[in-house]
């Protein structure tokens, strides 16, 4: 699937979503998104998020920038009211932070062999002596010679997952 797919696939939904909630309940139109809309926005988003170019992000978030303006119904000619602002009345996150937290999750769950799959393959502990320096969490990252193999899951996952090792150590 591609994202031109995936955001005209939501912004269909979130099309029937205005048509069908009155202006007046934003809540239940938030609600709407978040059970119908957002699902497409982020389905296996942990596989296909490295390689997003950057327009494909934005293609994406303005479908959700779209459905802040459907809650509080705003219409689009309204230049004055900051999208940003709204997300962040609604508590909603950046499909961004949203996508970064599930590959977190991601990585936690192969860590910790909760996942059905055999990982070993991709994600490899450090085969290093132990040392006064280092702790025993660490994770091969493997030699990337291309930037398309810099946007596979797995690469962007062991990138991630060594960001969460990080927070976790020094907090």
């Amino acid at each position: 699937m591609t994202t031109t797919y995936i955001s005209n696939k939501a912004s269909s939904r979130l099309g029937y979503i205005r048509r069908t909630i009155p202006p007046t309940l934003p809540e239940l139109t938030a609600r709407a998104y978040t059970a119908l809309v957002s699902p497409i926005l982020e389905y296996a988003a942990t596989v296909w998020d490295g390689s997003l170019t950057q327009t494909q992000a934005v293609k994406l978030e303005a479908v959700q920038r779209r459905a802040a303006r459907t809650v509080y119904n705003i219409p689009r000619t309204d230049h004055q009211t900051s999208t940003t602002q709204l997300i962040d009345q609604l508590s909603w996150q950046t499909l961004d932070t949203r996508r970064n937290c599930r590959r977190l999750g991601l990585f936690r769950a192969i860590h910790f062999n909760e996942v059905a799959t055999d990982m070993t393959e991709y994600i490899q502990l450090h085969p290093h002596s132990v040392s006064t320096r280092r702790h025993s969490q660490q994770y091969l990252i493997p030699h990337c010679n291309t930037d398309l193999h810099k946007k596979a899951s797995s690469y962007q996952l062991l990138n991630c997952g060594i960001i969460l090792f990080l927070i976790v150590r020094y907090l």
